[in-house]
């Protein structure tokens, strides 16, 4: 009986050992397949691209600069004017930028709004199916509009050419540079440059004297008021007469204007 019962004891053991030993091989082999790699990279891939939410108008931001140029317009216009043959307008570029003068100066008071961009001139006929790029203008506006405006550009009609004018950035203490477009009545528009004294010398814009609009006289010509020679304190202030003649303003004459209120 005791022989038996050693007998029985020792396979017992010898059966605990053998189950301990398949343990630990089952515990080795899954050490074994443990990934070498973070599980996020074992990850399934997505096709699906990540899609930013829309920008709101100007799609850009309130400070930095603005995007290149791209040569893709906006859908909207910062500025138009309507005349007898159409409507001319400043169209941004995608990427315009908003922001407000932090502090009053001659280009503005605190908190009026400037705009940032690459801006194209268009006219667009009355019946909308023509459209004429006139190149691009400039990169910064001034104005005291809010974004969302739509700023308006004036215009005369002069011997039945719609004559528009406008300035890009605001100059309250020495007047601003006005930009004049022209419109005839084939639809044709076209920059409208000013001969001074030397006929063969051109100028593309106009300082007008505090922002004083053009005046259209019964004789057709037209009478701008600005400045005289550079330099000169104080600033001369004179009226210019002008006749337009297919392109270019001519000058007829020059005198010291009346002082006004």
């Amino acid at each position: 009986m005791r022989n038996r019962s050693s007998r029985n004891t020792w396979m017992v053991l010898l059966l605990v050992l053998s189950l301990c030993a398949g343990c630990a091989s089952q515990q080795a082999s899954q050490a074994d397949v443990s990934p070498s790699e973070p599980l996020e990279s074992l990850s399934a891939p997505t096709d699906e691209p990540s899609i930013e939410p829309p920008s709101p108008e100007p799609s850009g931001t309130e400070s930095g600069m603005p995007a290149e140029a791209t040569g893709q317009l906006a859908n909207y216009n910062r500025a138009e004017g309507y005349g007898q043959y159409g409507t001319l307008a400043l169209v941004p570029e995608e990427g315009e930028m908003a922001s407000t003068l932090d502090a009053p100066s001659c280009y503005g008071n605190e908190g009026d709004n400037a705009f940032s961009g690459v801006y194209h001139v268009i006219y667009r006929n009355k019946e909308g199916d023509s459209a004429q790029d006139l190149g691009v203008i400039g990169d910064e506006i001034r104005s005291p509009a809010q974004s969302s405006e739509i700023l308006a550009i004036p215009h005369l009609l002069v011997d039945g050419v719609d004559i528009y004018y406008f300035h890009l950035l605001t100059n309250t203490c020495y007047g601003s540079d006005y930009f004049f477009y022209g419109v005839n009545s084939d639809g044709k528009a076209f920059p409208v440059s000013f001969a001074m004294d030397k006929k063969d010398e051109l100028y593309e814009h106009f300082t007008l004297y505090l922002d004083r609009k053009p005046l259209l006289n019964e004789n057709g010509t037209v009478t701008i008021e600005s400045y005289g020679d550079e330099g000169s304190m104080p600033p001369e202030h004179l009226r210019y007469v002008f006749r337009l003649k297919d392109d270019k303003f001519i000058l007829i004459s020059r005198l010291p204007a009346a002082a006004k209120d």
